[in-house]
């Protein structure tokens, strides 16, 4: 329709309500039709998803099977962490302990054993 009106340089005609109607239809048609077709052929691939994140936090996969050696290591290192914990804490404490006695001495004047 367009060549002839151009050929014969007539006006271009209005456009239709139900012709408008038609194409927006259409439009929404094939839109809904691909976002269902890359649906279907995308259906068996695996998400993909951002990886950096978890893999901050995770751990080391550890043999299920561990020898008596590698345990009898694990658990001297646990015992040495627990025991250095110990002795800071302890430490800490003398320290705190120490510091509450010169305070009572400034403050108070009163000397406790």
């Amino acid at each position: 329709m367009g060549f002839w009106r151009d050929l014969f340089r007539l006006p271009p005609q209005p456009p239709c309500q139900v012709c408008e109607e038609f194409k927006s239809l259409l439009s929404i048609e094939k839109h809904e039709k691909k976002i269902l077709l890359d649906a279907i052929l995308n259906f068996h691939r695996p998400v993909v998803t951002s990886t950096e994140e978890p893999l901050k936090n995770q751990q080391p996969i550890k043999p299920s099977i561990i020898s008596w050696r590698m345990r009898q290591e694990m658990a001297e290192a646990e015992d040495r962490r627990t025991a250095q914990i110990l002795r800071e804490q302890k430490e800490e404490e003398e320290r705190l302990k120490s510091q509450v006695q010169e305070l009572e001495k400034d403050v108070l004047g009163v000397t406790n054993g």
